[in-house]
């Protein structure tokens, strides 16, 4: 039987093209025009996926979102918009959207999205089916329910990738900074000998540490202290708290969140939002805030004007500029990791090796990130692909949304 997508467009020649491609799909497919139309077809047709616009008459997208979850809560809702604006995006994910296109939308790239809804959907019922009924089925479904549960996982952190990538659009910096930091992160952690929980809390503080900045005027992300007031930078120095606002509404993001809002406070107790000395920052605190800090001195440059041409050359002087802070603003364990965690990623990196698709086997490792033609974030560097993943890329490739060749380690 076929799945049936509801599309929700006031521009009606969007949706009845958005319609006529995917009957063609082989979906079933109804059109509204407003919020409340929507929620009536819902309903009445109880949809697989809905493709919902943000800016409507009457009811919008956003003010329709919450409602559709909460009548429909097994339909999955793809939001799409003609501004690139992170706040949206963010609300829409924290009102249980499942994805986020901007307009005007790539007919291929809406059909993957829709596929990868259809797919997401399906393990939550599978999932749920099974929890209804484990009493009876403990021992023969244990391994398939955690395996169901990993993959649920997966598709969790495909969407912190997604709003990686979303950052990335207004800030080309930021999205590679989250994604190095959180790297380095977990390998200090691993260094120092952290449970395989905690590094996974600071590896996805990493990713998500400066999402708070989202919430600042455009006037205080970009200007420079000194030409702000003394309200202005009290102001920026909260964005680590907004950050954990915005984690908490996730139960897999509450402790990344903990670590996130206190990652830029001093052992000294000069640092922000909470002024805590020594121990009372937790340890994956401490871990973020050393792994941050060195990226921003190799990467950005912002607190030094040295000319520095090498790589080898601005990691050893980063290194040097944290040590000197040693015992104020950095925990020295943590520091006396760095280094050997810095040259493990360097060597991953020289081990790397260029294969095609058809030479990928589940196991392997990603030295480089995966992206779309257009940039989209697929699968960060580091990652470990499953067999379902190459397929995946294997169907993406034949649409030609990502290239045949990959970067992983030897």
């Amino acid at each position: 039987m076929a799945e049936t997508i509801l599309v929700v467009d006031d521009e009606k020649r969007e949706a009845e093209m958005m319609g006529l491609f995917l009957k063609g799909k082989g979906f079933t497919v109804f059109t509204a025009d407003s919020g409340i139309a929507a929620l009536a077809l819902a309903e009445q047709h109880r949809p697989e996926v809905v493709v919902m616009d943000i800016k409507m008459p009457g009811m919008g997208g956003l003010e329709c979102l919450p409602q559709m979850k909460q009548q429909q809560p097994a339909t999955e809702v793809i939001m799409a918009t003609a501004m690139s604006d992170a706040d949206t995006a963010i609300d829409c994910m924290k009102a249980g959207a499942f994805g986020y296109l901007m307009k005007p939308i790539d007919l291929q790239t809406l059909y993957t999205e829709i596929r990868k809804a259809l797919e997401h959907r399906a393990l939550i019922l599978k999932v749920n089916d099974y929890q209804k009924n484990l009493e009876a089925k403990v021992e023969e479904r244990t391994l398939e329910i955690l395996t169901l549960n990993q993959r649920l996982k997966g598709n969790f952190l495909t969407s912190i990738r997604m709003l990686i990538s979303l950052l990335e659009t207004y800030d080309s910096y930021i999205g590679s900074h989250l994604r190095r930091v959180a790297q380095l992160s977990g390998e200090i952690g691993r260094g120092m000998k952290m449970s395989p929980k905690d590094v996974s809390a600071v590896e996805l503080a990493g990713l998500l540490h400066d999402i708070g900045t989202v919430a600042l005027p455009a006037k205080l992300r970009t200007a420079p202290f000194s030409e702000l007031t003394p309200n202005e930078i009290t102001v920026i120095r909260q964005h680590p708290a907004f950050a954990q606002d915005i984690m908490e509404n996730a139960e897999e993001l509450i402790l990344p969140g903990q670590i996130v809002r206190s990652h830029l406070e001093r052992l000294d107790g000069g640092g922000f939002p909470d002024g805590l000395k020594d121990e009372q920052i937790p340890l994956g605190a401490r871990v973020l805030a050393v792994a941050n800090a060195y990226d921003e001195l190799v990467n950005r440059r912002r607190f030094t004007n040295e000319l520095i041409v090498s790589d080898s050359d601005k990691s050893i002087f980063a290194i040097s500029q944290i040590e000197k802070l040693s015992g104020k603003s950095y925990d020295p364990a943590v520091i006396g990791v760095l280094r050997e965690a810095v040259e493990r990623l360097r060597l991953k990196v020289l081990n790397a090796v260029i294969i095609g698709l058809d030479k990928l086997k589940p196991g392997m490792i990603l030295a480089e990130d995966v992206k779309t033609m257009e940039g989209l974030m697929l699968l960060t560097r580091g990652h470990k692909l499953t067999a379902t993943q190459i397929d995946q890329m294997r169907r993406f490739c034949d649409m030609q949304l990502i290239e045949g060749k990959f970067f992983v380690q030897a």
